[in-house]
């Protein structure tokens, strides 16, 4: 992603130490002095809890930096589960 998509965007991401490491978008541009670590505005939890503003602005760029945190995979086979098991539909698998 063009490094000044981000630098233009208000840039949330799941988790920032992950992100830090992992989201190359942010780590090579923030490694060869391009951008630095608090181009990251907030973390996505921060977001739904409102303990951080999403987007400020109708015009504002947001840009979500997904990278992919485990927790985000339980939470939603949770949700799966408990919607098929309420309208009793689905293949049982015993593993």
């Amino acid at each position: 992603m063009p490094t000044e998509l981000v630098r233009a965007a208000r840039v949330v991401v799941e988790y920032r130490p992950q992100a830090l490491e992992e989201a190359g978008d942010l780590v090579v541009p923030i490694t060869a002095g391009e951008l630095i670590a608090d181009v990251i505005a907030a973390e996505l939890g921060e977001v739904v809890t409102r303990r951080a503003p999403g987007r400020t602005s109708p015009d504002q760029v947001t840009l979500f930096k997904s990278i992919g945190v485990a927790i985000e995979d339980v939470a939603l086979a949770a949700f799966v589960y408990e919607k098929a098991a309420a309208r009793d539909t689905g293949v049982l698998v015993k593993l």
